[in-house]
């Protein structure tokens, strides 16, 4: 059996001990992708396989060997002398070695003592100390280019890209399972795309009956019959109709302008020939109108949807899902093959057996398992999941005696729901007690979870092992494991997550487990507070994004406790991610909630205005922000919360200057800066400086260089990569004003490169603008169109509209290169701009500093 990497690119295998350097292995991963090459990560439970044939067939497909050590030697089989760590090692053999040792490493096991000796004393390969993943990205950066221009000629390497392209509409899911049959069903699937008015397709059924599986193999099939691609909208995590257009805008990452979501969705999609696949649409049915709005509004587009339900709209065409064929003679099963759900069967069961194998023997045993199941895919494969666990014979008896007893689901749900609710009843009835009670907890979650949060929410009795259990459950494919931004999380397929949550409902567990979800999530949110204003910034950010659907539901349910107060203190503590990472609205939404409720203590209403003023304040609504900034501020005073006051002065300093009032925008600004340095508080300077120097740019304000300059060395000493980044593009812009153009390109490439770092898109934006200003100022005037372009576009997309202070410059420069271009040009080269994304637009940005100046380093 051959196992196969994801990808056919240059391949870097990675090893380290998985109960140590998590975040050293998301470096390595990082540097890797960042040279375009593929990193190979052995994960446990990543694949159906054992470890060793796993991580050996990896190896054996890689070209590079990369090793990350600190203090664990790792575990060792009992069938090995050795453990995997070293096994890695041995089996890497002769192909190039790049070895990266993490200092100091006071409690370094002995075994990993003797191995590192013993490569030291190789030669032939590449051994370096590190102290932080910061360090360690930069040299396997470093050594990866030289290796492969030295070793590999990379100059004659084929590579899928260069240079980073656009993120684009979400790609169709790839699945490593292959799909089985269902021939029939795509043959008249496609007759209906060959059908001109058919443009909503519906795909219904009852869960676990493969609805997505199919709709996935069938966009696949006609993809090439639309000119402008097909595109994958995930909303099993989306609850709230009113989120659908914002998912299908940050799934198809679309740039375009527009002040509502879905008029922003017409706007892109009108001219476009696409396809969209929206995914589990069930949750959201009252969404249909947008739908149908879409479909009239684009006459191109196609939309095929997945759903329990019809969605209830003209043109639309309801395509069944039935069960897979099954075997229906007891007495003549012929070629078993012929049937779909047998042939299921049987490859899912090699997946976790691989020497399992369909004879005459077993054959009628697994056809009638399979018509117990009524062909359902989910009950099948979660059938085979058991082959470890029970013989054949044993599991056809206890699903005969299973299903009669569990059917019984809602009486005006489909007969076939009930016997997929018998099914996955029938898999959790398998599991210990343990099992069950972990399970039944895990229903709590939205949108999946982390262990820390399993064992804190799920645990509170601390009756369980949570990650023993988990284990048997990842095996038994009741949970999967993903990870994102190098962090392992955990979710259920939603048709058994349903399940789970259905058991809650009727368990005694409930009030407990729901108190104590909220509590780890409010938990978590105070916790980030630190951390979004400190060197994890970033992967801050990336946690809360992980774990938003977690902490609506959390907040949802302090406010449903009549408990606003914390909802309030959370709000502030996280507004700072619902800035950075384009939650304007969501926030916003939220804190008015909150302010609406009533009965807030004085502290708390504070805090929510202060809140949802910085978040309306940003969408450059200003008739509402401002009275609640202000409001905010008087009471922050009466209480005594000068940090609240030192924040709050900051958005109302803009507000000042662009009124004409600069002695009071600056009064506001150090008045904030002296109380953050009088309190030791480091990030809140740093913001301050920030705040202060970019309005003294707007406001054309020469406050000399020191402030711009202490911004960027305290900035860059907190390790925050917006606070950093929009310091240096302040130092950029007064460069540039200055007239030092080829230092404010060099400062201004670093600001755009920290802040895309960090996913910073309105930072990102501005600093654009300041490059763009730089090539209009060097007479790239199409160039210059085309990144004014992209940042309006942005802005519109993410409900940030430029600040009114900068509004004026940015228009006269549009005007400037608009003359410089002619009307016709300029609406070429803006609308090519406007069609960019972020990704593009940074290359063409970094692109143009590069060849327009020797000095700033090479993208």
């Amino acid at each position: 059996m051959v196992i196969r990497t994801p990808d056919q690119r240059v391949r870097v295998f990675v090893s380290s001990t998985l109960e140590e350097l998590a975040q050293e292995r998301q470096a390595a991963r990082q540097a890797i992708e960042t040279l375009r090459l593929s990193p190979v990560l052995f994960e446990l439970g990543a694949r159906p396989h054992p470890p060793r044939q796993l991580y050996s067939a990896y190896l054996e497909q890689s070209q590079v060997f990369v090793g990350i050590y600190w203090q664990r030697y790792g575990w060792v089989a009992p069938d090995m002398d050795v453990s995997g760590l070293e096994d890695e090692f041995l089996q890497a053999a002769d192909k190039p070695k790049l070895v990266y040792v993490k200092a100091p490493a006071p409690d370094r096991e002995e075994r990993l003592t003797h191995l590192l000796d013993r490569i030291r004393g190789e030669g032939e390969l590449s051994y370096q100390h590190f102290v932080d993943r910061d360090e360690l990205r930069s040299l396997i950066e470093n050594d990866l280019s030289m290796l492969l221009s030295e070793q590999f000629r990379l100059a004659q390497l084929e590579l899928e890209e260069e240079a980073p392209k656009e993120t684009g509409p979400a790609k169709l899911p790839r699945s490593s399972d292959a799909f089985v049959g269902r021939e029939r069903e795509l043959a008249e699937l496609e007759s209906h795309v060959s059908q001109g008015p058919n443009r909503l397709i519906t795909i219904t059924g009852p869960g676990g009956v493969g609805k997505t599986r199919l709709a996935l193999e069938f966009v696949d099939r006609v993809a090439e019959r639309f000119r402008d691609g097909v595109a994958f909208v995930p909303l099993g995590a989306v609850g709230d109709p009113g989120l659908v257009a914002p998912t299908m805008i940050q799934a198809l990452n679309v740039q375009g302008s527009g002040a509502e979501p879905l008029e922003l969705l017409v706007e892109h999609l009108r001219p476009r020939n696409m396809l969209i696949l929206l995914d589990n649409f069930e949750q959201v049915v009252s969404a249909s109108p947008d739908v149908a709005h879409l479909l009239e509004s684009c006459p191109d587009l196609t939309v095929v949807v997945t759903s329990r339900e019809i969605l209830h709209v003209r043109g639309e065409v309801e395509f069944t899902v039935h069960p897979l064929d099954v075997p229906v003679d007891p007495d003549g099963y012929g070629d078993l093959l012929a049937y779909d759900a047998v042939t299921l069967f049987v490859e899912r069961a090699r997946a976790v057996e691989p020497n399992f194998a369909l004879t005459s023997e077993n054959g009628p045993t697994i056809a009638a398992i399979c018509r117990r199941l009524d062909g359902l895919p989910l009950a099948v494969e979660l059938a085979a999941a058991r082959i470890r666990l029970l013989s054949l014979t044993s599991m056809l008896e206890r699903l005969e005696h299973s299903l009669s007893v569990l059917k019984g689901g809602p009486r005006d749900s489909p007969e076939r729901h009930q016997t997929l609710r018998a099914a996955i009843e029938w898999s959790v009835e398998l599991l210990t007690e343990d099992e069950k009670r972990l399970f039944t907890r895990l229903g709590v979650f939205s949108g999946g979870w982390t262990l820390e949060a399993a064992e804190e929410v799920a645990n509170p009795a601390l009756d369980l092992d949570v990650l023993d259990v988990m284990t048997s459950l990842l095996e038994k494919s009741l949970i999967k494991h993903e990870e994102n931004s190098g962090e392992p999380r955990f979710s259920m397929l939603r048709t058994i997550a349903e399940c789970a949550a259905e058991r809650l409902e009727g368990s005694e567990d409930i009030a407990a487990t729901r108190q104590a979800h909220a509590e780890f999530y409010l938990l978590l949110i105070a916790a980030s507070h630190q951390g979004l204003r400190s060197a994890s910034q970033v992967a801050w950010m990336a946690r809360l994004e992980s774990d938003n659907e977690n902490l609506r539901v959390a907040m949802r349910w302090y406010l449903d406790n009549g408990r606003a107060d914390e909802v309030a203190d959370a709000g502030w503590t996280i507004w700072l991610f619902w800035w950075i990472n384009a939650h304007l609205q969501e926030g916003r939404d939220l804190m008015k909630e909150v302010l609406d409720a009533g009965s807030l203590s004085q502290p708390a209403r504070a805090k929510a205005l202060a809140a949802y003023g910085v978040m309306a304040f940003w969408q450059t609504d200003y008739a509402v922000g401002l009275p609640a900034l202000m409001e905010a501020l008087e009471l922050m005073r009466a209480n005594g919360d000068m940090a609240g006051v030192a924040l709050c002065q900051l958005p109302l300093g803009f507000v000042d200057a662009s009124a004409g009032n600069g002695p009071q925008a600056e009064e506001r600004y150090l008045e904030s800066i002296k109380y953050f340095k009088e309190t030791g508080d480091e990030w809140g300077t740093a913001i301050a400086l920030n705040a202060y120097t970019w309005m003294s740019l707007a406001a054309d304000m020469d406050i000399g260089e020191g402030p711009f300059q202490d911004g960027v060395d305290l900035s860059k000493r907190l390790g925050t990569h917006f606070e950093y980044g929009m310091a240096l593009r302040n130092l950029g812009g007064y460069r540039a004003r200055r007239g030092d153009t080829e230092s404010a390109k060099e400062i201004l490439g670093e600001a755009l490169r920290t802040l895309w770092h960090g996913s910073a898109r309105g930072g990102s934006s501005y600093t654009v603008d300041a490059i763009g200003e730089l090539a209009a100022d060097s007479g790239a005037a199409g160039t210059a169109a085309q990144l004014f372009g992209s940042t309006f576009a942005i802005r519109e997309a993410i409900g940030s509209a430029i600040i009114p202070m900068f509004r004026a410059r940015f228009e006269s420069y549009v005007e400037r290169v608009r003359e410089d271009l002619g009307e016709e040009r300029f609406s070429k080269e803006w609308a090519e701009g406007a069609g960019l994304g972020m990704d593009r637009t940074v290359e063409l940005a970094l692109t143009w500093l590069e060849e327009s100046s020797s000095r700033v380093a090479r993208f």
